[in-house]
């Protein structure tokens, strides 16, 4: 994915008759309930406890848009989850350059 400093280069020179530029948005969400004690967060933290015995399970926030903005008029309880372990460095790749998660990762979100 290109960095933004790769789209300006590709705007065109500064002399370019380019004046504007309309780039569609999509509206945020409000936040969804995160009660520790619905169903639902149960059953996703059991399953994770289960799994990964040693961690500790909270909500927290999840900044990036995702799929479930299509579910927003199912229900009231939207869970934003990856069983995904972050070192330090991971985040620099996300959406970026050679973006990747190590192969014992990934068999732990196939085995979730």
């Amino acid at each position: 994915m290109p960095l933004i400093g790769d789209w300006n280069s590709r705007l065109g020179p500064k002399s370019s008759s380019l004046t504007s530029l309309l780039v569609p948005v999509l509206s945020s969400l409000p936040v969804s309930s995160s009660d520790e004690k619905s169903f639902g967060f149960q059953i996703i933290k059991k399953t994770i406890l289960d799994l990964f015995p040693t961690v500790t399970v909270a909500p927290g926030i999840c900044i990036g848009n995702t799929d479930s903005r299509h579910f927003k008029d199912l229900t009231n309880d939207i869970y934003r989850f990856a069983p995904l372990w972050f070192r330090p460095g991971d985040a620099q790749r996300f959406h970026g350059i050679n973006e990747r998660i190590s192969k014992k990762n990934y068999e732990e979100l196939i085995q979730f």
